[in-house]
């Protein structure tokens, strides 16, 4: 797919949410933790740190193409 085709078939809110990258990584001893694989192979892995009952810093880990990218961002 060519850039002015991924512009055209995908709204810019998706095209930032697919690219965006600031909660990625992970952290020790998290709280919360989750992973999940799915049957086209995308893996996500979520963190979580509760502070007051309340989540206070999440990230993930993924393996997957820019669509999984943007639901984990969403």
């Amino acid at each position: 797919m060519s850039d002015s085709d991924m512009l055209a078939e995908h709204s810019l809110r998706f095209l930032e949410m697919a690219f965006c990258s600031d909660k990625q990584g992970g952290f020790p001893n998290p709280d919360g933790y989750g992973k999940n694989t799915r049957i086209c192979g995308d893996t996500i892995e979520i963190f979580l740190l509760i502070q007051e009952d309340r989540i206070s810093r999440i990230s993930y880990k993924l393996k997957g193409c820019m669509n999984t990218n943007a639901c984990t961002n969403a």
